[in-house]
C-alpha cells in the first residue's frame, strides 16, 4: 500500500535553474557504446547498453542489440563503464567555497539546489568555469533564535535529511560522546528509510556541500555510501539521488532519468556502483545539456 495514495501525492510546482547553461551543435550526435546503464528509474540495469544523444537531448537508450547508432556519431566505448543520470543534490551550501559548484560538476553533481543562500552569493562561483544547474530557493528560514540572521528569514519551525555533514563516530578526532550518540541515531533513522520507501515516502539525496569526513568535493558520494550502509541498497540511493530528487524539484519531465526526450546531463562511472557505492568515486566523465564538462581532476 502507498501512502499518501496517488491521488494525494503532492504535485510539486517546476523548479528553474538561475543560470543559463551552454548548448551544444544541435545536430551533434554522441553513443555511448557498451556501457552498463542505471537509467535512474529503478529497473534492473541493461548490460551492453548503447545511449544516444543528439543536440542536448537524449534520443534513444537501451541494449545494443535493439539501438542503434547514428552514422557519424562521436562513438565513446563504455566497456567497463556504467552510465546513470547527473547526480542532483537536494542539500547544498556554498559557504563562500565559490570553487565548490564547479568541483561538485566535475564529481558528476549536473543540478544543486541551494536551499538557503541569497542568489548574489552565487555570482562569482558562475565565473568559474562550468557550473551545475542551479536551483537557488533564496535566504534560509530559521527559528526564533537563527543560527545565521545575516542570510535567515525567522519563522516559527524549520526542519533540516543529512548524514555525512554530522558524522562524527566513537574514537574519530574530537568526537564527543554526544556527537557520536547523534550520529548513530541518525543512520538509524536512515535506515529506517527504506520501509519507508517501500510504504510510498520519497527518499532524496543532499550532501550539505561540506561533511567532517569527506574531502573536498566529495560530501555527496559520502552522502551516497553512509545511505547505503545504513541499510538501503546502492539501487535505492541512486534513485534517490537522481529521479527522486527531480521529482522534489518538480523537474522529472526533462531531469532526472536517462530516457528519450529528456536533457542529457549524464556521467560515466568506471567500474558497478550497484555492486559497490563507492565506485561513485571514480568519475571517468561528465555531460552537461549534451556537452562533456572538463575530464575531473585533483583539487
Amino acid at each position: 500500500m502507498q501512502w499518501p495514495p496517488p491521488e494525494e501525492q503532492p504535485n510539486f510546482p517546476s523548479a528553474r535553474e538561475i543560470n543559463a547553461i551552454a548548448r551544444p551543435d544541435a545536430a551533434h550526435s554522441v553513443a555511448i557504446v557498451g556501457a552498463t546503464l542505471v537509467d535512474g528509474r529503478g529497473g534492473p540495469p541493461v548490460r551492453d547498453a548503447v545511449v544516444v544523444v543528439r543536440g542536448d537531448r537524449v534520443v534513444a537508450a537501451g541494449a545494443r542489440a535493439a539501438t542503434d547508432v547514428p552514422a557519424g556519431a562521436e562513438v565513446v566505448p563504455g566497456a567497463g563503464l556504467s552510465v546513470l543520470p547527473g547526480l542532483i543534490d537536494a542539500h547544498f551550501h556554498l559557504d563562500g567555497d565559490d570553487g565548490l559548484p564547479a568541483l561538485f560538476l566535475q564529481r558528476g553533481v549536473t543540478s544543486l539546489r541551494a536551499p538557503g543562500q541569497w542568489v548574489e552569493a552565487y555570482d562569482a562561483a558562475r565565473k568559474l568555469g562550468p557550473v551545475p544547474r542551479l536551483f537557488l530557493a533564496g535566504p534560509l528560514l530559521d527559528g526564533p533564535a537563527r543560527a545565521r540572521p545575516e542570510s535567515a528569514m525567522r519563522v516559527r519551525g524549520a526542519a533540516a535529511p543529512a548524514l555525512a555533514f554530522v558524522e562524527r563516530r566513537a574514537g574519530n578526532e574530537g568526537a564527543t560522546e554526544a556527537q557520536a550518540l547523534g550520529f548513530e541515531n541518525r543512520m538509524k533513522l536512515a535506515g529506517a528509510a527504506r520501509p519507508a520507501r517501500r510504504a510510498g515516502v520519497r527518499v532524496v539525496v543532499g550532501s550539505h556541500g561540506t561533511a567532517p569526513r569527506a574531502e573536498r568535493g566529495w560530501a555527496y558520494q559520502r552522502e551516497m555510501e553512509l545511505l547505503v550502509e545504513s541499510g538501503l541498497s546502492p539501487m535505492e540511493v541512486l534513485v534517490a539521488g537522481t529521479l527522486e530528487n527531480a521529482r522534489l524539484l518538480g523537474i522529472d519531465d526533462r531531469l532526472g532519468s536517462i530516457q528519450p526526450g529528456k536533457l542529457a546531463d549524464l556521467v560515466l562511472i568506471e567500474g558497478d556502483p550497484l555492486a559497490d557505492i563507492r565506485a561513485m568515486r571514480r568519475v571517468k566523465q561528465v555531460m552537461l545539456n549534451g556537452r562533456w564538462v572538463d575530464a575531473p581532476g585533483g583539487d
